[in-house]
């Protein structure tokens, strides 16, 4: 049994090993504060320890009833903000417990046997039943501390778990999403090309297929091999070049088996996919987009458009929009994204660092036709 589980687990054994541990820790406490020698000697003397036994066990019932009148009577009260009736209880609680130790306090003073003698009178019983209650108090008191506070982190615990899986779907489903504009115009490409009787419908159906599966699929995948990664972009990129919008270029440059790196699923098709969407932007108008990535311990991903105007407008807009999507899954040191302009064109770059792969996927071989390897 773990230290977690002796705390907050809710299964029987638990509670009780719970409640027990409690217990065992408070008697032995006011078992050792009832230690009363007069003098030194009397440490060794068997009567001491014995005679703060008796206390214990003349007024620990006490305790015991109070604590769990406190959790399983008041505590319902006081959540339910019903203040009168919870000091209502309050001092009704500890004027039974007066009473209840007022009787075993004669019992108890009459088995001790001291030196120089208590009698049992009304006033010494008042003040050990008064004194020992104001201990069951004490200890109720505590154990109801104890109990709120438990249910407030397991609360918090619980609101916080409630975030992170929300946060996580939200992850997945940002991840996942494909622009609509993109998956309209691929649907009408293919639309396009089976009214017309192209031989590629087929092949631009399997990649819109297989793009939309990847995009719902692996999204819950932590990470996936590069190579698959790049698959999608080829196919992302090869419903975009039938359309009459832009011309668009892949180049892929290699150091290391892409297979053998990881990568966050979605994060180039993302990136390609949105600077896709820079043609929606206003007074915006490019061609060419040119894709060129080199892969070795860190991935390079510069995407280049030609006759591209207005991204110096939207560029700050359009960065902030991809570290965003990027820092949900790495962290500012493993990335960095740019933009630059020259009088050809405009350009963003991607500096990506790459883990590797501990069980590397088997991917089929990116074609030829998908990029040319240097």
């Amino acid at each position: 049994m773990t230290i977690d589980e002796l705390i907050f687990s809710k299964k029987l054994s638990h509670r009780i090993t719970r409640h027990l541990v409690f217990w065992a820790i408070y008697c032995t406490f006011f078992w050792l504060q009832s230690f009363a020698p007069r003098n030194y000697n009397e440490l060794y003397i068997s009567d001491t320890y014995y005679f703060a036994f008796l206390n214990l066990c003349a007024f620990g019932p006490v305790f015991v009833l109070l604590v769990y009148l406190f959790i399983y009577y008041l505590l319902p009260y006081l959540r339910q903000e019903r203040y009168g009736l919870f000091l209502f209880y309050f001092f009704t609680f500890y004027l039974a417990g007066t009473l209840i130790n007022y009787y075993t306090a004669g019992i108890f003073l009459n088995s001790v046997d001291y030196s120089i003698p208590i009698e049992p009178t009304f006033q010494h019983r008042m003040e050990f039943g008064n004194y020992n209650t104001r201990w069951g108090m004490i200890i109720a008191i505590i154990a109801l501390g104890i109990k709120l506070s438990k249910d407030w982190y397991l609360q918090q615990q619980e609101n916080l778990g409630i975030l992170n899986r929300k946060i996580r779907t939200e992850m997945r489903l940002q991840k996942a999403r494909i622009h609509p504009d993109m998956l309209f115009r691929s649907l009408d490409t293919i639309y396009s090309s089976i009214q017309a009787g192209s031989s590629k419908s087929n092949s631009l159906l399997l990649s819109l297929s297989d793009l939309l599966s990847y995009s719902l699929y692996e999204s819950d995948t932590e990470k996936i091999s590069l190579g698959q990664e790049l698959i999608e972009v080829q196919h992302l990129i090869s419903l975009e070049n039938l359309s009459d919008a832009c011309t668009i270029d892949l180049q892929v440059e290699t150091e290391r088996n892409v297979d053998t790196k990881s990568i966050v699923p979605m994060t180039i098709v993302k990136l390609v996919e949105g600077c896709m969407s820079l043609r929606n932007f206003p007074d915006s108008f490019w061609q060419h987009l040119s894709v060129k990535i080199h892969v070795s311990d860190t991935l390079t991903a510069t995407l280049s458009f030609y006759h591209l105007t207005g991204l110096s407008t939207n560029a700050e807009a359009f960065i902030e929009n991809i570290n965003r999507k990027i820092s949900e899954n790495y962290t500012s040191e493993d990335y960095h994204v740019a933009s630059t302009e020259d009088g050809k064109g405009s350009s963003i770059k991607l500096e990506l660092k790459l883990s590797g792969s501990k069980t590397p996927e088997t991917v089929s071989n990116i074609s030829q036709n998908s990029y040319d390897p240097a």
